[in-house]
């Protein structure tokens, strides 16, 4: 049976202490991969060697996606003083 998104989304509260202790996390997110939901875990930078994310949170898949630093974009109307 598909993982719904409430499911996932339970798990993503229940394990987000956890995920946002890992070194390097700029997000946490929910995505779809196929028919099931999963907590996709943003990050900065490959997690240091030794330090793992947990596979699954209450039944629901652990995605990690190296995303690199983020940087916010300034808006055309702002000012640049």
């Amino acid at each position: 049976m598909a993982v719904t998104l409430s499911q996932a989304r339970a798990a993503k509260d229940r394990g987000k202490d956890a995920l946002l202790a890992l070194p390097g996390v700029t997000g946490i997110g929910i995505s779809k991969v196929g028919d099931d939901y999963v907590i996709k875990v943003n990050l900065r930078e490959p997690l240091p060697a030794g330090v793992v994310a947990p596979a699954r949170i209450a039944d629901v898949a652990v995605h990690c996606e190296v995303m690199g630093r983020v940087v916010k974009r300034r808006r055309a109307d702002e000012s640049t003083d």
